[in-house]
């Protein structure tokens, strides 16, 4: 573990401290950016989903309402599917990472790595992914979680 920590370069230390900086920095500009008292994107847009939802009630021709569901539940199930492959084609990279390195390497731009500091960074990303999965509205299972 030591030994890997030694093997990651200065610019990979910048790079993760960047991608930890943006992940919370968009977590707090989007959903806690405006006070205490706030509850961010994810509260705005239920709310605006509930008066939706109310509105429908009253009515009577709910073609387009339909419509809009069925869209939505499909851009769902899209985004979930997109990630489900993208996550299993990290996972072959992960099994086929000796070529991943060789190929990396003829390009000019970059420099040696070793297996274990490219293989954290293909678990990174891979983790990036399965966080996006189970954050989706389609994880539990219902349009508004």
């Amino acid at each position: 573990m030591f030994k890997l920590l030694t093997q990651v370069q200065y610019l990979d230390w910048l790079a993760l401290a960047v991608f930890f900086l943006c992940w919370n920095g968009y977590g707090w500009v989007v959903d806690g950016s405006k006070g205490a008292g706030s509850h961010g994107l994810v509260h705005e847009t239920h709310r605006y989903r509930e008066m939706w939802a109310r509105q429908l009630l009253y009515r009577s021709n709910r073609v387009s309402d339909t419509a809009l569901i069925t869209n939505l539940r499909s851009s769902v199930s899209f985004y979930a599917n997109t990630t489900i492959y993208i996550m299993a084609g990290l996972f072959a990279v992960l099994g086929t990472m000796d070529q991943v390195i060789n190929i990396a390497s003829d390009l000019p731009f970059s420099n040696d790595v070793s297996k274990g500091v490219m293989e954290a960074k293909v678990l990174l990303v891979l983790t990036v992914f399965v966080v996006a999965y189970f954050n989706s509205p389609g994880a539990c299972g219902s349009l508004i979680c």
